[in-house]
């Protein structure tokens, strides 16, 4: 496959008209979806790419991580261009990491056995980025594996779907929105004008948490067509694309699960509309900070629209505080961040899906059984997870490369990743 040819360079020459602070909002615009259009144009051979050779694999790999940090670059200029100073990229290397500091794994039901067999198998599981075990509220166990030693912010894919949940509930505690049973009509009225699907008139907020809109969209079989991928993410209005798409055939709203992103798109901007601010600024306010959280990008289309359902990018460090912070009831260093009862129905089975491990789905959160244990995680694209389990006051995140190979590939990987999660689940003494 041909490699990319851009540069930190060539993107700021093709993104420097934007630099000029008395440029008007609609030239920003234009200028910032010039520069992601030219991104997406080198990123594209990347995705979906079927390459089978691992050495060529993980070489794309590296190659894209590259890239995909010359995307913060579009948004610094863009941010520049609208007379903000703050740049992201300066951003995530100025501010403070956050500092966990690690306590006695067998102190907390891992002996050395176990802290070694877990060590190998990670060691074995290629584009394994980033492995963090917490248990009793105490960081036990942290590695980063081959060219992480220094992790930067990190895309987390459809983690960023149950964080974009999070703020949902933290946008009805603080009464921006009155609960998720709500239509979702009144902040889409200009395409609610057009003709439509009658169907389309009862999809409430809830159908989206749940993925049961039934708007005729599957990750698994548009996503990973790339003219679906690519007209979504160059659209200049994606959320009327969304909600064009037809609905699924005899099925009314909350009838049937079907998982697809760009509902949770639609999320964000009901969340941006109720709140009259943008997602980032909101999850800023009420998220990032009261948790510590410094180090974060999350990326947006030319109209200013932050994707709900994934391009969210945070450290391994983050992720465990948003973890802990859930598995605290919504609490975080004494401070209340999220509702105890949204958490209670964002983690409840919502939607049963089945399987051997009882897979159910809550409001954008995972549910399964590994042996005894009722198990919650947030899960991305790629090997990326925030994975709890209560009754063992038990985290595990990871944050992987994995999505860059062939779909054999990433299935393989995924599962790798998994069963790590699981084999450190059932290592637990619980007795300790």
């Amino acid at each position: 496959m041909k490699k990319s040819q851009i540069t930190f360079f060539s993107l700021v020459l093709m993104c420097a008209s934007a630099n000029a602070q008395n440029e008007d909002y609609d030239t920003c615009q234009v200028t910032y979806k010039a520069c992601t259009s030219n991104f997406m144009d080198q990123y594209e051979p990347y995705i979906n790419t079927y390459e089978h050779d691992p050495e060529e694999c993980n070489n794309n790999i590296k190659e894209w991580t590259k890239l995909e940090y010359e995307f913060v670059h579009c948004q610094d200029d863009y941010n520049s261009c609208k007379g903000n100073d703050v740049s992201l990229w300066e951003r995530i290397h100025s501010a403070p990491d956050i500092s966990l500091s690690a306590e006695n794994p067998a102190s907390n039901g891992l002996s050395k056995i176990h802290i070694q067999d877990i060590s190998e198998e990670a060691e074995t599981i290629r584009n394994l980025k980033s492995l963090l075990i917490a248990r009793n509220g105490k960081l036990i166990f942290e590695d980063n594996y081959e060219f992480n030693e220094n992790p930067e912010p990190h895309h987390i894919f459809s983690i960023t779907k149950s964080i974009t949940s999070l703020l949902i509930g933290i946008a009805i505690d603080q009464d921006y929105l009155e609960s998720e049973e709500i239509l979702i009509k009144p902040f889409f009225k200009e395409y609610y004008k057009g003709k439509h699907d009658a169907r389309k008139d009862k999809i409430t907020i809830r159908h989206l948490l749940t993925m049961s809109s039934t708007i005729n969209f599957s990750d698994n079989n548009n996503w990973y067509d790339p003219a679906n991928y690519w007209k979504y993410s160059r659209d200049d209005n994606a959320h009327d694309w969304v909600l064009n798409k037809k609905m699924l055939l005899n099925y009314e709203p909350g009838d049937q699960w079907l998982y697809g992103t760009p509902n949770i798109d639609l999320l964000s901007s009901i969340l941006a509309s109720a709140t009259d601010m943008t997602v980032i600024e909101f999850a800023e306010k009420n998220l990032f900070k009261p948790l510590g959280i410094n180090k974060y990008i999350w990326a947006h289309d030319s109209a200013e629209n932050y994707y709900g359902g994934f391009t969210l990018y945070l450290r391994p460090h983050a992720l465990m505080r948003i973890g802990q912070m859930v598995l605290d009831g919504g609490v975080y260093d004494g401070n209340r961040v999220v509702s105890e009862e949204w958490l209670q129905k964002s983690l409840y089975n919502q939607f049963p899906l089945g399987g051997e491990e009882s897979w159910e789905y809550g409001y954008l959160w995972w549910r399964f059984r590994v042996g005894d244990y009722q198990v919650i995680s947030a899960l991305g694209w790629g090997g990326q997870q925030i994975t709890l389990v209560p009754s063992l006051d038990l985290i595990v995140i990871t944050t992987a490369n994995a999505h860059l190979c062939s779909r054999k590939e990433q299935d393989d990987q995924f599962n790798e990743i998994m069963d790590l999660a699981k084999s450190i689940i059932l290592s637990i003494d619980k007795k300790e």
